[in-house]
This record gives C-alpha cells, sequence and structure tokens, in this order.
C-alpha cells in the first residue's frame, strides 16, 4: 500500500521537474521558437585556411540573456545540423562562452567546405541550436581580399551608397588584372560565394582596378547589406565582408509637445529654455541634436531664419532639452527658438516663443509669446 502511495507521488515529481525544463524562457516563447529569429550564421575573413563564424546574440528580451553560453562546432559532413548531432559529430571550435557572438576558426584545409553550428543553452542547462553553416575555404589559385575583406562606406543618399575596399592581393595577376563587383541584399545573407551570387543583386558588371564603386536607385531610409567579389583573369574569385548601412532619410526630426517650449528662471540677465526632446523615425534620440537661439527681433521662427538671425546660446549638441542664455539686457525683448537635426542632417524649428526680462530691482513686465498678454508685477 506504500508503495502504491509513493509511485504516484514519484510520478507527479518527475513530471514537474520535466515541465519545469521546458517551461519557456519568457513565459512565451522557448529557447527552440525564440532561436528561429536569430538563426542565420555568418561567415567573414574567409581565407584559404581560416575564417571567422558569426552569429547574433538571442536579444533581452528572453530572461537573464548574461547567463547564455555559447558553444561552436564543425564537421567536414553536414550531420551537426540538431543538438544532439552536434554534440555526437561536431569538432569543437569554441567551448561554452558566455555573451559572445563570433569565433576566429583555424587551422582549416584550403578549398574544402566545412559544416559549422552555433549550440545555445541557458542557465538551467536547456540547450538549443542554430541553422548550420555550409562554408567553403579559398582555392590557392583565388586573390586575397586586401584588409582582411574589411570594406568601409561613404557618400550616403537617399538612394546610393558609395562601398570602398582595400585592393586584394594575388599571388599570379598584376593589379590591373583584377576585377570587382558589388552585390547588395536587404538581408544580411550574402557572406559567402555562393550566397552572394545566389542572393545578391549585382551593382552594374565587374569593374577593373578600382577599389570603389557605388550603388544606385536605393531606396530612402532602407537597411542595406553590401558584398564585393574580386575575379582574376582566370575567373577565379573571393568575397570580401558583408558590411551594412542605411540611406539617407529626407524626413527632418518632429519636436516634442508639438514644437512648444518654456522659458523658465527668467531674470533680468538670463533665462532658460526648456523642451520636449524631438523623435525621428530612424536616428536615436540619444543621437538628434539640438541648437538654441534668440534675437531682439521676431525673425527666428524658421530654420533658415534662426540660423541666419539667432545669436547662438547652445550650438549643435546631441540628447539636451534645456539650454541657459545669459548676458541678456534688462527690459529687452527676446525671441528664442530651438533648431533639431536627424543624423543626416535634416532640420525642424519648433515654435519660436518670447519674453521681456524683467528689472534688476524686481519689477518686471511679464509677456507671454502664446496669448500676447502683459501684466506689471513687483516682487
Amino acid at each position: 500500500m506504500k508503495l502504491l502511495i509513493k509511485f504516484p507521488l514519484i510520478f507527479i515529481v518527475i513530471l514537474f521537474l520535466f515541465n519545469y525544463a521546458c517551461t519557456d524562457i519568457d513565459d512565451d516563447l522557448g529557447l527552440d521558437d525564440i532561436i528561429e529569429s536569430y538563426s542565420d550564421i555568418t561567415a567573414s575573413r574567409i581565407k584559404r585556411r581560416s575564417m571567422n563564424i558569426n552569429w547574433l546574440k538571442i536579444s533581452d528580451k528572453v530572461r537573464e540573456m548574461e547567463h547564455l553560453q555559447y558553444k561552436v562546432v564543425r564537421s567536414l559532413e553536414p550531420n551537426i545540423d540538431t543538438v544532439y548531432n552536434a554534440l555526437a559529430n561536431g569538432l569543437l571550435e569554441m567551448n561554452w562562452t558566455t555573451n559572445t557572438n563570433t569565433v576566429s576558426i583555424t587551422n582549416l584545409e584550403i578549398d574544402t567546405i566545412y559544416y559549422f553550428n552555433v549550440l545555445v543553452k541557458d542557465d538551467i542547462g536547456r540547450t538549443a541550436i542554430y541553422k548550420m553553416k555550409e562554408v567553403r575555404t579559398l582555392d590557392p589559385n583565388t586573390p586575397l581580399p586586401g584588409n582582411d575583406g574589411t570594406m568601409s562606406i561613404s557618400n550616403i543618399s537617399t538612394n546610393f551608397i558609395t562601398i570602398s575596399w582595400i585592393e586584394a592581393q594575388d599571388e599570379n595577376f598584376t593589379q590591373a588584372d583584377l576585377n570587382y563587383r558589388i552585390y547588395y541584399s536587404t538581408a544580411n545573407n550574402i557572406d559567402t560565394l555562393e550566397n552572394i551570387k545566389l542572393k545578391g543583386t549585382p551593382v552594374a558588371n565587374f569593374s577593373n582596378n578600382v577599389t570603389s564603386l557605388s550603388a544606385t536607385g536605393l531606396t530612402e531610409g532602407t537597411i542595406y547589406y553590401f558584398n564585393v567579389i574580386v575575379s582574376n583573369n582566370n575567373g577565379y574569385t573571393a568575397p570580401y565582408n558583408t558590411i551594412s548601412e542605411r540611406t539617407a532619410d529626407s524626413n527632418p526630426p518632429v519636436p516634442g509637445n508639438s514644437g512648444n517650449f518654456m522659458l523658465m528662471k527668467v531674470l533680468s540677465n538670463s533665462m532658460d529654455v526648456v523642451w520636449t526632446k524631438a523623435s525621428d523615425t530612424y536616428t536615436d534620440e540619444t543621437n538628434i541634436e539640438y541648437k538654441v537661439v534668440y534675437s531682439p527681433s521676431d525673425n527666428v521662427s524658421t530654420v533658415a531664419d534662426a540660423e541666419s538671425n539667432g545669436t547662438i546660446i547652445t550650438d549643435w549638441t546631441k540628447d539636451i532639452d534645456t539650454a541657459s542664455a545669459s548676458g541678456l539686457g534688462i527690459l529687452t525683448t527676446y525671441y528664442f527658438n530651438v533648431i533639431v537635426k536627424d543624423h543626416w542632417g535634416n532640420k525642424a524649428v519648433y515654435t519660436s516663443d518670447w519674453r521681456i526680462t524683467p528689472e534688476a530691482n524686481g519689477n518686471y513686465l511679464y509677456n507671454h509669446g502664446f496669448t500676447g498678454a502683459t501684466s506689471a508685477f513687483t516682487a
């Protein structure tokens, strides 16, 4: 009888522990579900005997992200696609490491296909796996991208971007014999030669002996991923490293509080300008810049007028909402305004406001720009 009582109790305990082990990370999504959004592995600095393997860390929507650990394995066969297979068949490249998203792989064979995968586990041991990545090391006859394949971006416009790189090196050909072609994608999926050709959109044809080209006809405010293929006269090719950038946005920031700001701590020779921060579609709030000006005339109501006629209180400064005007005259009318600009230089202006500074002895005239009301006060 005691045995019959204990058995269900043990069964319940086991069931509880199993259920706990399968509990979702954030009560809504399990580790396997979440990893679907972060499962793509990319390769960079692909050479003849080495490369870097990179992945996206699971986002902070997962509880206790700092406790997540990553493990990287490789194989010569496509047999590391599941957690079980990766642990059973994978050659260890990086053991469990916290808060990382890249590893350098060395001692590889020339012109060989390798398979890589990344495992992730949380603080109670639940493990999931990314999507297996296939990468081929470079052929000995391929040119080697300069600067380890690292590129740079400039001349960012609403519809074009310029990509620059260091010229490749080739043991059998001069620079005049090397040709380059840019590819782009709106997804981070053009890291290898195979992916570039399959998923990338080419920009023009191969160009001879160049170190920069521009991608045109792009869409405003869109993130693009770029890569370059270098080819020698024997047809051997190699990829550079993917680089990304957002095209410029032509829309200015939106001033906070409908553009209204406050004039506070009004003294005979100074006052504070206080405003609600602006917002922007693509520029983070911390990177929005502000410029505060004043004038003795009502001529700072537009961006052009404010910049032409205004005396600067605070020049372009990021992420502020207060500026102090000093050195003002007694019983003098001043008009104030705040100019705001985003990462691309698009500018907007708040609604100008004005005040009359008070007398030094405490008698002052209060004027509010919105109502036009005037009242006399004695301190």
